[in-house]
């Protein structure tokens, strides 16, 4: 991955972004351990590419089952942004050497749209909490929740951001676009 990183900054002048998807299955490439010990072997050298580079890196994983069901409802009422963290399969590990952990949590699908909101549970250079967004599997992007499928099509749509403190899930529920700034383009 290092040496593909260089390549791509000297040929087009610009770091690249890794994105891993998924994390889990790049580590069944890992020869020896546990799953959880390939996953966190794996984790350390993303972590390590991102220290060493100047590429950030987004590792997508998979939910535990415990994140499916009842205890799954429990998690999503609570305040906490950090109540998110054990969903993720090997979570001690990952949690552990990631800058930032975060989850997308979206209703079934309304009228084609699926609203939920981003949980950042865990950032070492910012702050926790939740943004209200609205998934739109037709068009296959994240838009801030209160933007509907017109206003997609619209030149530009802003959403500003009032603060940089900790966001709660009452606030974003009772106001779901309130805390993203967001510019569209058609």
């Amino acid at each position: 991955i290092q040496k593909t990183v260089k390549a791509l900054e000297v040929r087009h002048r610009v770091a690249p972004v890794i994105v891993v998807d998924y994390l889990q299955e790049l580590a069944r490439n890992v020869a020896q351990g546990e799953t959880r010990q390939r996953t966190g072997q794996v984790a350390i050298a993303l972590r390590l590419i991102a220290q060493r580079t100047p590429c950030a890196v987004l590792a997508v994983a998979s939910v535990s089952r415990s994140g499916y069901g009842n205890s799954l409802a429990s998690i999503r009422e609570s305040e906490d942004p950090r109540a998110y963290l054990p969903l993720a399969k090997e979570s001690g590990d990952i949690e552990y050497v990631a800058s930032a952990n975060c989850f997308v949590d979206c209703e079934p699908a309304d009228n084609g749209m699926r609203r939920g909101h981003i949980v950042v549970a865990k950032s070492r250079a910012g702050q926790c909490g939740f943004v209200g967004v609205a998934y739109d599997p037709a068009l296959g992007i994240f838009t801030p929740a209160n933007v509907t499928r017109e206003e997609i099509g619209a030149q530009e749509v802003e959403h500003d951001i009032h603060s940089a403190r900790e966001i709660t899930l009452s606030e974003v529920k009772r106001n779901p676009g309130m805390h993203t700034r967001t510019t569209l383009a058609k």
